[in-house]
């Protein structure tokens, strides 16, 4: 069990930065409908720009820009920059859709050397060093808000499974907020980062427990995905709650399970933790998104809860739990 306190990663920033001043928005925009960077003005952004203006031709450009349509968009970016170390080498195990989102291994190593090279030009360390005050105040509010809870103590008690470490990272360049997991290849746990945009922060410990939420409940979706496939009816009957212009959660069934579960335990777990407010605030609001088998899935919790002797992991709980998606003849959940 690890303490969780909020950071910046240079990697990340750099990584940010160099999507901030390419073309990503405007090549974003009309596939998805809004702009993945900030596009606010503040001193740090505005510091940034200057700063990158003169490599404005840089080759690391064009490769981004001919990669986001494959699909370097979203998560893959980020998790590309926090598997990186101070000299940006791959140090932790991407996934093999990031991989794949990337374009490929050696699309990626091309992209590495790219960025080597302007992040030497532009001395970006230097910096770095120099604009990372920025983010004091968030840092400050943010962990004087964590520290006092038992946050790691009470995910690792409710899902029966510790990790190698927890790690919360803070960034003002983007916009959306992203739970994501590396895999070690021993048995001493994985390695699992919540990156919160600070344009979030008024709702920070549902985001964070939100985020923590997905490496532990999508491998378990993608390890019974057999059994969920058995629970698919559900699927249409929800697509007709759900909010208009609200995508996330539905792209496929799988994912629309993930939320459900990762948004119902996030509930569950800002109750024991004593934010009853905010918990009922997310319920009302997951609810009018389309979320209706979140109150069912709160009472599935509280049997597991309940029966912890018989349920020692989430793992355990898992098959049981997904057949509060199964509906009965008159599109009732069971």
């Amino acid at each position: 069990m690890g303490e969780l306190t909020a950071v910046i990663n240079p990697q990340l920033e750099l990584m940010n930065s160099l999507l901030l001043t390419s073309k990503y928005n405007e090549i974003t925009k009309p596939i998805i409908g809004y702009g993945l960077m900030s596009e606010s003005n503040t001193p740090y952004i505005a510091a940034i720009k200057e700063h990158f203006l003169p490599y404005a031709d840089h080759s690391v450009y064009s490769l981004i820009e001919q990669m986001i349509p494959d699909g370097f968009t979203f998560s893959r970016p980020v998790e590309l920059a926090l598997s990186l170390d101070d000299n940006l080498k791959v140090v932790r195990q991407l996934s093999n859709m990031c991989i794949e989102y990337c374009g490929g291994q050696n699309r990626i190593n091309e992209l590495l050397e790219l960025i080597k090279d302007i992040g030497y030009k532009v001395d970006y360390m230097n910096f770095y060093n120099k604009h990372k005050d920025f983010y004091a105040s968030y840092l400050n509010e943010l962990n004087s808000k964590i520290k006092p809870i038992s946050i790691v103590n009470t995910i690792e008690e409710f899902y029966g499974k510790g990790q190698r470490s927890y790690n919360l990272v803070l960034s003002s360049l983007m916009t959306g907020c992203f739970g994501l997991v590396f895999h070690s290849k021993d048995e001493t746990g994985d390695d699992v980062f919540s990156v919160l945009s600070i344009n979030n922060l008024h709702s920070d410990i549902a985001l964070l427990l939100h985020e923590l939420a997905h490496p532990f409940i999508n491998l378990l979706t993608e390890k019974y995905c057999s059994e969920i496939e058995k629970c698919s009816a559900a699927y249409e009957y929800l697509k007709q709650y759900k909010l208009h212009g609200f995508k996330s959660g539905y792209g496929d069934w799988e994912e629309c399970v993930n939320e459900h579960l990762v948004r119902a335990s996030t509930i569950y777990l800002l109750n024991k933790l004593g934010f009853y407010d905010v918990a009922e605030q997310n319920l009302s609001n997951d609810i009018n998104s389309g979320y209706r088998f979140i109150p069912a899935l709160l009472q599935a919790f509280d049997h597991y809860e309940n029966n912890r002797d018989r349920y020692k992991t989430f793992d355990l709980f898992y098959t049981e739990l997904i057949q509060r998606f199964k509906m009965n003849s008159e599109g009732k959940n069971l």
